[in-house]
């Protein structure tokens, strides 16, 4: 039988919940772990999202599956690798500072494996750098670059040479070292790249916005997957895709849902009615679209299927008009502000409802 490395069983299940058991031996128990992290990672977003789901419970699954599970995960890798290793590795393995401890301290906070390795001149240099490129950009938009910059490009290279720093390592893992960097770099990017692509999308505005909710260079997160689970519903701020030139209007903006498929709208005097109900913000409303006044809506129309109106932003400054777009266009629902730092926070629904 042989020996396994447990620090290393502890930093595989990091990268994915129960492929440290699997390293270990324990492939069905790795497997089942592997499987039931993605069913509940799966099922409460679902629950979150779903028109039908509830928010508090698929928040607590959600929390589990990325909290409590992954942390139960790496004790119980750590001894199924450990509780299988012969006494003379063990002993062997605890007389010296553990590589494989270092690098995942490094993974937990870039640098920390300098600490636990004592490595001060390392350690006070890293430290210093990370302070200085922090304070530079904590408040401005190059902060987001420089996440990425020490996720993609500074964590790898610590990761590898805090292990090589390692006085004693034994050779059978020594190899390994640039396989795991290696994973651990191809996964975080298809997590990022899948993440942008089909669930979160980073964004910023660019010109007037529409105040106060979002204001000029302004950089906020677009969810994509919600209306894959439901319609998007009055009040939504959402991002949409012009696919076709109209006034220089050409490309992605971002507004307030305001009719639904099925609502009847009735535009009189300028004034705006849905369902009966005079919108509230209709005093803001100076102009109509050409697009509207093609439907002849003066006179009470509904809705059609898959079709939207959303509030638009006109040429006059502060001034505001309709647009109908297509549900294919819309990209997703606006969630959150991530910049700038004193305003972040949950970009919440349209106040301005119909009555």
């Amino acid at each position: 039988m042989s020996n396994k490395e447990p620090w290393l069983a502890v930093n595989l299940s990091r990268l994915l919940p129960g492929i440290g058991q699997i390293y270990s031996g324990k492939r069905l128990k790795g497997y089942i772990i592997l499987v039931s992290y993605f069913f509940f990672m799966g099922l409460g977003i679902s629950l979150m999202i779903s028109s039908d789901g509830n928010l508090l419970v698929g928040s607590a699954i959600l929390i589990t599956a990325l909290t409590i599970l992954p942390i139960w995960n790496m004790f119980d890798a750590y001894y199924s690798a450990k509780n299988r290793n012969s006494y003379e590795f063990e002993t062997e393995r605890k007389q010296n500072k553990d590589a494989w401890l270092a690098v995942f301290l490094s993974g937990l906070v870039p640098g920390l494996g300098y600490v636990y390795l004592k490595k001060w001149v390392l350690t006070t240099t890293f430290i210093v750098y990370y302070l200085i490129l922090t304070a530079a950009t904590f408040n401005s938009p190059i902060f987001l670059v420089f996440v990425f910059f020490l996720q993609f490009i500074v964590s790898p290279i610590v990761l590898y040479h805090v292990y090589v720093s390692t006085p004693v390592r034994r050779e059978r893992s020594q190899r390994t070292i640039r396989r795991f960097v290696g994973i651990w770099f191809i996964l975080n990017l298809f997590l990022l790249i899948g993440t942008r692509t089909f669930i979160f999308q980073p964004n910023v505005v660019a010109g007037t916005g529409m105040p106060p909710t979002l204001q000029n260079k302004d950089r906020f997160i677009v969810n994509k997957l919600i209306y894959k689970f439901r319609l998007p519903e009055r009040g939504d701020m959402v991002l949409y895709s012009r696919t076709e030139p109209q006034d220089d209007m050409e490309g992605d903006w971002f507004t307030f849902v305001l009719g639904l498929p099925g609502d009847t709208i009735q535009i009189k005097e300028e004034q705006v009615y849905i369902n009966n109900q005079l919108l509230n913000d209709t005093t803001d409303i100076k102009f109509l679209l050409d697009e509207f006044k093609e439907y002849g809506w003066n006179n009470p129309q509904v809705i059609p299927p898959n079709y939207f109106i959303v509030r638009t932003i006109s040429n006059e400054e502060n001034k505001f008009g309709l647009s109908i777009i297509q549900r294919e266009n819309i990209i997703g629902q606006i969630t959150m502000r991530l910049h700038p730092f004193d305003r972040v926070g949950l970009v919440e629904e349209q106040e301005n409802k119909p009555d």
